[in-house]
């Protein structure tokens, strides 16, 4: 090859500069890069609140459902906004209802029937220490439960899709443990709830937690559960600050003064429910039960809570 042959080569191979090749994979990644901000924006849901009534004392927030979505994604997504929600709204009862599309196929004639299907939480008391997370996945767990148990107990019902879910909330006002009540026939049926009589004054609280620490054997003492002399020695903890119409978020103040003392309260109509649990796991853990009537509220104390939990539970 000639010198002005080599000259043109070297220059043609540093001045070309080849065409792109188009890639099929390529477009259809850049495709799918463009569809993804739309499939998240698909699953945003924004919550409204559908009703009040009796100037904000009952409320009911509602979040709408989108097509394409199962009941259990749905449910996961609303989580934070829901949980917001109830952070936002303490000192309430709440409960949830999931609303779903429901369809079967009639085997004779072929005809689809549709349904809205209402699958409703268990009611719970959403206090400051509640953790609003686990109230929203106790509700979520029971919607779903009742769902399934739905589509087993009736013929040929399929989900179709996920219609809204309603949280209802209702303002709860603190109950203050007061006077001596009786315990019901069914709970002192159990044997295991103490029932301080304080006939006289208000310190149902007080005394539980006294007893709670200077446990007996009431097999053998059946009526130390009086307020005696001797019994009000015993009660020389740090009461400072503590009304003794107490109420549940008093108790928190109760711990900060005690620091060796934890206190758990639950509450019973037909099955027991937690009205309150403590943060501290310590070395002494009270568990009391507050009962009601149409006059006064009154604390118990719980001498196996466990059993007592298990056996009443819903």
């Amino acid at each position: 090859m000639s010198r002005l042959a080599s000259s043109r080569l070297l220059d043609w191979l540093l001045n070309y500069t080849p065409e792109q090749v188009k890639k099929p994979i390529n477009e259809k990644l850049e495709a799918l890069k463009s569809k993804i901000p739309d499939l998240f924006n698909s699953h945003k849901f924004e919550i409204r609140e559908s009703k009040s009534a009796i100037k904000g004392f009952t409320k009911q927030h509602t979040i709408e459902g989108k097509p394409g979505i199962d009941a259990t994604t749905f449910l996961n997504t609303v989580r934070p906004v829901v949980v917001r929600l109830l952070d936002t709204n303490r000192s309430t009862k709440v409960n949830l209802i999931l609303t779903c599309e429901m369809e079967r196929t009639v085997m004779k004639t072929g005809e689809v029937i549709t349904i809205n299907a209402p699958f409703v939480s268990i009611t719970q008391v959403n206090l400051d220490a509640t953790d609003a997370g686990e109230l929203y996945s106790n509700a979520a767990d029971k919607m779903m439960e009742s769902m399934a148990s739905f589509m087993m107990t009736r013929s040929n019902w399929k989900f179709k899709s996920a219609e809204k879910v309603d949280i209802n909330t209702v303002v709860y006002k603190p109950l203050r443990g007061s006077s001596y009540i009786p315990l019901p026939g069914d709970l002192a049926e159990t044997k295991i709830i103490i029932n301080m009589k304080n006939e006289h004054d208000n310190k149902c609280f007080k005394w539980c937690v006294t007893r709670a620490v200077n446990p007996v054997d009431y097999h053998n003492h059946p009526s130390r559960v009086r307020i005696t002399k001797e019994f009000v020695k015993q009660s020389e903890l740090n009461w400072s600050g503590i009304n003794f119409l107490t109420t549940l978020n008093e108790i928190d103040k109760f711990e900060r003064n005690n620091e060796d003392i934890s206190v758990n309260v639950y509450g019973y109509e037909t099955c027991i429910y937690p009205l309150r649990i403590s943060k501290h796991e310590r070395k002494n853990v009270v568990d009391l039960l507050l009962i009601a009537n149409d006059n006064a509220n009154h604390y118990c104390l719980i001498k196996k809570p466990v059993w007592f939990v298990k056996k009443t539970s819903w």
